[in-house]
């Protein structure tokens, strides 16, 4: 699948601007596309865009290399996997007030097993790539709104929702749901710590441990392993790497006398053993649940993400250091 700005933006720790169209218009999406925007939202909740718009105007979105979105009118699957279909790589949803809408939404955006979305993405496979099915569940981008006091209420269940990617806070409709006149820019103490509130109850339910030493460890590195944990959350993500020599050859000491450590092995060729790999105590991927019940990252559904041996350098001493400045210095210069 192409590279989302917006996601360039998230990954990269930079804020976003998003645009909003309301008006039915292929030139007016034109000219947003050709601004400085990061993402373009199509508004058909309150927009004046009807699905046929809608279209007309992701082809000409999807040409600029800004995210497409779209705001849909409802909670509703048909018209979310729609939009998808047309090419949307992010959907607003409005009136999530409960954690059930959060996920029933949610849901309607994935493809199974993660959700319940329908395969047939009419347009999206043609714009976004061949691979589009098998990819799309790790780069939908899915937005709850957050609108009255129910929501209010439930904000930290909706956003600990799995597979949800964020907050979009509705001012207009949680004001009138506060007893207040619509409006956008509010200043009423109780508005700003309703506000308050929804960006500050954010629960984060995945947990990446990483040592300070894991000095080769890059952000993509970190959004891929992450992402292969999203598919394997009832376990352990793990760094990986192969032994530079098989340890089938290995040996120790026992009362001054060697052992083999592994027993019958000296008739095979090194090149015939099969690779083995241990931690590269890089980081660990893991649910808040699986941490605080943690007693062993080795569990049977343990997964490893691998890095080459020239990526990674465990850092004790001083020695390890110089290897490491060796090592850092070498992949730059194949830049």
């Amino acid at each position: 699948m192409k590279q989302q700005t917006l996601r360039n933006c998230w990954e990269n720790s930079k804020g976003a601007i998003n645009a909003w169209c309301s008006i039915p218009n292929t030139v007016t999406a034109e000219m947003m596309s050709m601004n400085d925007f990061d993402s373009i939202t199509i508004d058909m909740q309150h927009g004046l865009v009807d699905y046929q718009a809608a279209l007309n105007m992701l082809q000409v979105i999807s040409g600029s290399g800004k995210t497409p979105m779209v705001r849909v009118p409802w909670n509703e699957p048909g018209i979310i996997m729609k939009a998808l279909d047309a090419g949307a790589l992010g959907i607003v949803c409005p009136m999530i007030n409960t954690p059930d809408d959060a996920i029933n939404f949610v849901g309607a955006t994935r493809y199974a097993p993660l959700g319940y979305r329908s395969s047939g993405p009419t347009r999206a496979m043609m714009v976004h790539g061949p691979n589009y099915h098998d990819e799309a569940n790790d780069n939908i981008i899915s937005f709850a709104m957050i609108e009255t006091v129910e929501a209010l209420e439930n904000v930290e269940k909706i956003a600990a929702t799995e597979g949800l990617t964020g907050i979009y806070i509705g001012p207009s409709d949680l004001s009138i749901s506060m007893g207040y006149k619509p409006g956008l820019d509010r200043q009423e103490p109780e508005m700003i710590e309703a506000i308050k509130k929804i960006e500050n109850n954010y629960e984060f339910t995945s947990i990446c441990c990483i040592y300070p030493t894991s000095c080769f460890v890059t952000a993509k590195d970190l959004i891929q392993s992450f992402n292969l944990f999203k598919k394997n959350k009832k376990s352990f993500i793990i760094s990986a790497t192969e032994y530079s020599h098989p340890p089938q050859r290995g040996f120790f000491f026992k009362d001054k006398l060697l052992r083999k450590f592994i027993k019958n092995n000296s008739k095979k060729n090194t090149q015939n053993y099969d690779q083995i790999y241990h931690d590269a105590g890089q980081f660990y991927w893991g649910s808040k649940t699986k941490w605080l019940k943690c007693k062993n990252f080795f569990e049977k559904k343990t997964k490893a993400y691998i890095f080459s041996n020239n990526n990674v350098q465990d850092i004790d001493t001083i020695n390890d250091w110089k290897i490491a400045e060796l090592k850092f210095k070498d992949l730059n210069e194949k830049k």
